[in-house]
Formats: structure tokens, sequence, C-alpha cells
């Protein structure tokens, strides 16, 4: 078996047709390769090559252990490394924030924009809350819209502002409220950029949040007096 077809056209955009090893530019002298020969035909075994690295990475001698061969994880990190390099000037700048303006728990605003003139984007939204450093699977949150199962259009200089609601163990006084932002923007030709998680904390007495730059977990962490 090899990859679909689809998967190449995508793979061979997200690197621009250079080598995702030596990075060479490669015009139609590409390759995808499979990383595991027992893989399977999935995006995370192909891996676009050269010619010349192709045959580095296929036929290497075990029986002369000479130099160092390419192990699986090295080479999907190099890879990664290049889809990065030509894909990132599709990722516009982002402006997010957690916020109350003229809200009153459980409901809680939630606002995304699109800044600058990068093309349009899929954007997944993801928002976990914390009550007392523990996490709340609520199911009123905000449905699939805010649990990233519903990709988001975003057109440039485009801002959404929505609401979600947390759940009524939040609204007691003396609990501690988080709520963990995770976002992935999926540019142009599908390719997935997972930004770095941050968490917005409840300041009850004026009743607006404050960026805690850190992952959800370890800012609930601190809540629950954890280390």
């Amino acid at each position: 078996m090899g990859f679909p077809s689809d998967l190449r056209d995508k793979l061979l955009l997200w690197c621009d047709r250079h080598c995702c090893l030596c990075k060479k530019a490669c015009d139609v002298f590409i390759e995808v390769h499979h990383i595991d020969p027992g893989g399977g035909d999935g995006e995370d075994n192909a891996l676009p090559l050269c010619f010349d690295c192709h045959g580095k990475v296929s036929h290497y001698d075990n029986k002369q252990p000479i130099g160092t061969k390419f192990k699986s994880d090295e080479l999907k990190r190099r890879r990664e490394q290049v889809y990065d390099e030509f894909t990132r000037r599709f990722v516009p700048a982002l402006h997010y924030k957690v916020h109350q303006s003229g809200r009153s728990l459980p409901d809680v605003g939630f606002s995304l924009t699109h800044l600058g003139d990068a093309p349009p984007v899929h954007v997944l939204v993801k928002l976990d809350t914390y009550v007392n450093g523990t996490l709340s699977i609520d199911t009123s949150l905000g449905g699939l819209r805010y649990r990233g199962g519903m990709k988001w259009n975003l057109n440039p200089k485009e801002g959404v502002a929505g609401h979600f609601s947390v759940c009524k163990e939040a609204c007691q006084d003396g609990t501690d409220v988080r709520v963990g932002v995770n976002i992935t923007v999926y540019d142009c030709y599908e390719r997935p950029h997972r930004q770095l998680p941050v968490t917005y904390v409840y300041e009850r007495k004026d009743n607006k949040w404050w960026l805690d730059p850190i992952d959800p977990v370890e800012s609930a962490k601190q809540a629950s007096g954890g280390a």
C-alpha cells in the first residue's frame, strides 16, 4: 500500500517540496518515505525526502554501525521543523481572552481576533474549567464550540465575541476558579499549529480575570496547594 494521493499532496505543500532531512529544494525529485515500514500509510508515518536522503534512511546497515542511524523520533521532529519553516507564514497573530465584561458567573465571555493580513484559518478552541484545582467536566460549558469539537472560521482582521458557562460550584464564594485555554490553528493547507496553553484566573472581588501564562494543569496545582 502507498500513501493516499490527497495526503501526499498535502504533505508536499507543507514542506514546499523541500526534503525534510537536508532541507534541499527538490522540485519533482522527492519521495514520501515510510518512517516505519510496518507503520501504515498515515500522516504520522510519512516523511518527504530527496532521493539522496531517502537512500540514507532506508539502507543503513545495522551489521556495520558506523555513524549514527536516524531514529524514528528524530526523523519526525526534523520533519516538523521543516513543516514549521514553510507554513508558519500562514498562521496569523491571534488575540484572545477570557473576560467578564457585562457578565456575571456562571456566564463568562470569550473573544478571539485574527490580526493582520495572513490568510483565513480554522481555529479549534478548548476551554477547561478548574474549581479549587480540580478539572470540572460540565457539558454546559459551551458544547462542541468551546470543547475543541468544532472548527471556527476566522477571516483576516475578523473578531469573534462569544460566551460560555462554568459549573455552579464556580459561583460559590471562596472557590478558586480557573479556565485553561488551548488553541489550535489550522492554516490554509490544513496543517495544525498548537499554541502554548495558558490559564485565566477569576478575581471574584473585582469580577474579572487575569492571565496566568502557564499550563492550566500547573496553574491548577497552585490553587490546590500542590508543588
